[in-house]
């Protein structure tokens, strides 16, 4: 049976950037958000997870924007997953606006993870016939590529800080959508005044703690269409990469 969840959301004045749309952190909270309670639905909620010791870790994200929706809109989101065997699952979005247009869509790929031993772990089978929808991903063929940091490049941006209580959620780590309001407040104003951001890519490469130091390296690129900009978050040696972000503008 081919099946998507479903909820309703309104996007507050709490939820809009200065541009008074949605901001790009808020819109991966809907997301995420959209995503706890399909796990909800189906019995998979955080309480039992925890209880199991189980959870999961998001690894990528690639989302695609047609329109950022506005302070007061009422939005309808979906999700379901296509794919959910041995180690991971993958699971797409969409985000409709009250015409019925389909506005933003998104593919996303989990790792089912051993909380005691920080490990990825082997779904049971009863959860992946629960999880899985009979549909086909939102994203065909979506391999998560991104281009690789040029070393020999000098960055537009850097800097270097510590991650506070406030930015860590109920795993202990860094929540994954911090990462993309860091790399947001990276971007020059010549790029983010000017354009629209119209596609994201997000790979989280390592778990990140409160009071850790995080050196991080911004790239501004302009292109023919807008603008490009590659992020990339690092331990306080600079060497070891926790995740990478980029964004194109229109």
């Amino acid at each position: 049976m081919e099946r998507k969840f479903e909820q309703t959301a309104v996007v507050t004045y709490h939820h809009v950037s200065p541009k008074g749309v949605i901001s790009q952190q808020a819109l991966l909270a809907f997301l995420q958000d959209l995503a706890i309670g399909h796990a909800d639905s189906l019995g998979y909620t955080l309480a039992y997870l925890a209880k199991m010791q189980r959870g999961w870790a998001l690894t990528n994200w690639h989302i695609y924007v047609q329109r950022w929706p506005k302070c007061g809109e009422e939005l309808r989101l979906a999700t379901w997953s296509s794919s959910c065997r041995r180690l991971r699952a993958a699971r797409s979005f969409e985000v409709m606006d009250q015409a019925g247009e389909r506005i933003i869509w998104a593919e996303s790929r989990w790792v089912f993870m051993d909380l005691s031993a920080r490990k990825p772990c082997l779904i049971p089978e009863e959860m992946s016939r629960s999880y899985e929808s009979g549909l086909a991903p939102v994203i065909e063929g979506e391999r998560y590529r991104m281009a690789r940091e040029d070393r020999t490049r000098t960055p537009d941006r850097t800097l270097i800080f510590q991650v506070r209580r406030s930015e860590t959620d109920t795993n202990g780590h860094v929540n994954n959508t911090q990462y993309v309001a860091w790399a947001m407040d990276l971007v020059s104003d010549r790029i983010y005044d000017q354009w629209e951001t119209k596609e994201i890519q997000v790979v989280y490469r390592k778990e990140c703690y409160r009071h850790q130091t995080i050196c991080a390296r911004s790239y501004e690129t302009i292109t023919a269409q807008g603008a490009e900009v590659m992020t990339v978050f690092a331990d306080e040696t600079g060497e070891t990469v926790l995740a990478e972000v980029v964004s194109r503008w229109a």
